[in-house]
């Protein structure tokens, strides 16, 4: 009975009390609910759809909540129990900021993959022992030097709180994301991309692009292993087995395929998807030759502000951007939790990299989201309609090979399906799409190209063998013949050309098509730029120079490999 009583009595003065829990309970709230947060805001700013300056209030209020909740606690609990809990909770203070800091390793960046958990079972022991040691430093202290220990949970958490402001503030001065919003505030016509015509196509000609993001030769080729026969719906197309894209990511890869703008990869995200889309001309191009040009993927890797697609997109519709709170605190809150977690609980607070659900638009539209089954159950509900206006540029992004994995090769969502079932899910609408297309009587005319926007490779090490994305290509005029297969040399610079030339366009601006490449052995060098470990926000990129078939890795010669400051888009 005691020993109880000394958990709710406290002779020591008031005042040093109030100071160790306000200090406590601010610096835990401040590192996870307000510091992590931000900190993740700022340097996803790109891949986050709302803007900091929206998200810095929410982030303060449930961070100070937290710590007004916190302090009540720690001040209703006395002498030993208040020790106790102190200690506890500066523990896993020090202990979480050494795992966001430094023991986080390589976990990905917000790319949707699911993490091998299985294979981190060494790393994840290891992970917890120390986090043990971590949280065990207070209680030492307590036992062995009480008077050291008020002044350990003081500083400690005072010292932590020091370095994350000063470099918040850094941060958000270097980045640009207030100066941002007060630049979106003053634009005249907000804006997003919208499903418009998402399956209205034109009764003459017809462009269509989908890209599967990810789309290997090697899932193309573990397909056709399994069944010979699964590509045959694409008559009067060429399987080009091998084809090579510039970059490995979707950004800059899509810019690229659509702008030929190559970038350097130092080049901070904004600037360089500025002058992308001002310098572009193959969009432009059709534009002017009675094309409607509809683009549907979204802002995180191809265009940062609305306003870069001006002019380009013919599915830009208004509508005021606005913040969902609750949505935008749990995304936040659970990848924050999930930064500063030990490798035991981090499964817990993994989530797909889908940020959509955070804002809302003031808009009669509807704004395009990747989602694959949503797209399919799309085309069977509404269908392809026609329209004889003008003729039409689809661009559809969708998931294909990268997680996360919902779909069956029947399109249809289940659970534990994986990179094939998803991607043969993928396949099922294509071939939906162009049974309509060929009901419509609309299938011949069309230039239809099914590729990858990239290849697939683990993005924490420089590619160890090789990597392409699969292309298919059926030319205007081509159908009623079985898929051919070609082991030319191609890549995606080719595509901007190759698709004017088959509209019936001078292509020459945008230089060789895939036919002129192949007849001018253009392609006997190519390159490839891979950017990697995104690890401590530092970046390596190593580049390629490939020679011949690109399936063979030996053909595959570094170029030039150097390290690169990740920047705060």
């Amino acid at each position: 009975m005691e020993k109880l009583k000394r958990f709710f009595t406290d002779d020591r003065p008031l005042k040093t009390k109030v100071l160790i829990a306000l200090v406590a309970s601010f610096g835990c709230c401040f590192t996870f609910f307000i510091f992590g947060p931000l900190d993740l805001a700022i340097y996803n700013d790109s891949l986050i759809p709302f803007d900091f300056a929206d998200y810095l209030p929410i982030a303060l209020g449930v961070g100070l909540l937290f710590m007004a909740v916190l302090f009540a606690i720690f001040m209703f609990v006395k002498n030993r129990g208040f020790d106790i809990l102190i200690s506890l909770f500066v523990g896993i203070l020090i202990a979480g900021y050494v795992q966001g800091t430094f023991l986080n390793g390589y976990l990905g960046e917000m790319t949707g993959d699911a993490v091998d958990w299985a294979a981190l079972q060494t790393q994840t022991i290891v992970n917890a022992l120390v986090w043990i040691g971590l949280i065990a430093i207070p209680f030492l202290v307590l036992r062995f030097a009480k008077a050291a220990w008020s002044k350990l949970v003081v500083l400690v958490p005072v010292a932590l709180v020091a370095m994350q402001l000063v470099g918040l503030v850094s941060t958000v001065t270097v980045s640009g994301v207030m100066e941002t919003h007060k630049l979106r505030q003053d634009e005249p016509a907000p804006g997003f991309l919208s499903t418009q015509g998402l399956f209205e196509l034109s009764s003459e000609d017809n462009i269509i692009l989908l890209i599967l993001d990810r789309l290997d030769v090697d899932y193309t080729q573990e397909i056709l292993a399994e069944d010979p026969d699964y590509f045959a719906p694409l008559d009067g197309f060429t399987y080009y087995t091998n084809n090579t894209s510039l970059y490995n990511q979707t950004y800059p890869s899509v810019a690229y395929m659509l702008t030929g703008e190559e970038t350097d990869i130092r080049t901070p995200k904004k600037e360089y998807l500025t002058q992308a889309w001002e310098n572009a001309t193959f969009i432009p191009t059709l534009q002017q030759n009675g094309y409607v040009a509809r683009l549907y993927f979204d802002h995180s890797s191809v265009y940062t502000d609305i306003a870069q697609l001006e002019g380009i997109a013919d599915n830009i519709a208004p509508g005021e951007k606005q913040i969902r709170f609750r949505a935008a605190n749990s995304g936040m809150l659970k990848l924050s939790a999930y930064r500063y977690a030990p490798y035991l609980l981090k499964p817990y607070f993994w989530s797909p990299a889908d940020f959509s659900p955070t804002v809302g638009y003031v808009s009669d539209q509807v704004p395009y989201v990747i989602d694959d089954y949503g797209f399919s159950q799309a085309l069977q509900n509404s269908g392809i309609t026609l329209q004889d206006r003008a003729n039409c540029l689809q661009y559809y992004h969708l998931s294909g090979g990268h997680g996360p994995f919902t779909m069956d090769e029947n399109g249809q969502l289940i659970e534990g399906a994986n990179y094939i079932s998803h991607i043969k899910g993928c396949y099922t609408t294509i071939y939906e799409y162009i049974r309509q297309m060929k009901e419509l009587g609309i299938y011949e005319d069309a230039t239809i190209i099914i590729t990858g926007d990239h290849g697939a490779l683990p993005d924490n090490a420089a590619p160890s063998s090789a990597v392409l994305p699969a292309l298919f290509v059926k030319p205007s005029g081509s159908s009623g013949t079985p898929l051919e297969v070609s082991h030319d040399a191609v890549s995606d610079s080719q595509l901007r050309a190759s698709l004017l030339a088959y509209a019936g366009i001078d292509s020459s601006a945008e230089g060789e098509t895939y036919e002129e490449a192949i007849a001018n052995h253009s392609n006997e060098v190519r390159h490839y730029i891979y950017l990697y470990d995104n690890l401590a926000r530092r970046s390596n990129v190593c580049t390629f120079d490939i020679f011949g078939d690109a399936n063979d890795y030996e053909n595959w010669k570094i170029a030039d490999q150097y390290e690169v400051e990740a920047q705060p888009w």
